[in-house]
């Protein structure tokens, strides 16, 4: 998300979390972290692909790519609203990011 937000802006990403999220908000007003999200289910913890493994999504492609890895997250991101958040995500949960530190939040 942040290359894309890097993108739209056209300039360098800012440099302080504040200014970061309105940004965000601005572009992406409804975003949902499969990442975050994953992380709050119990026992579903990897990367990318381990976590397609263990909620059996099938990932089409074998290569870690930018389009296979967006492919493969759209697909975890379904598969978790639909089995673990029964088909819908709190908006409290919008905007919630994970990070390398721990998770961040909108301002």
């Amino acid at each position: 998300m942040a290359y894309l937000l890097k993108v739209l802006l056209g300039e360098c990403l800012p440099f302080n979390n504040m200014r970061y999220f309105q940004e965000m908000q601005t572009y992406f007003p409804r975003l949902f972290d499969a990442r975050y999200l994953a992380d709050l289910v119990k026992n579903l913890k990897g990367g990318l692909l381990e976590v397609a493994g263990l909620l059996e999504v099938t990932t089409p492609y074998s290569n870690h790519s930018a389009a296979s890895n967006s492919y493969v997250t759209g697909l975890v991101f379904f598969k978790l609203r639909t089995m673990f958040f029964e088909g819908t995500i709190d908006e409290k949960l919008n905007g919630l990011q994970h990070a390398l530190e721990g998770v961040i939040t909108r301002q």
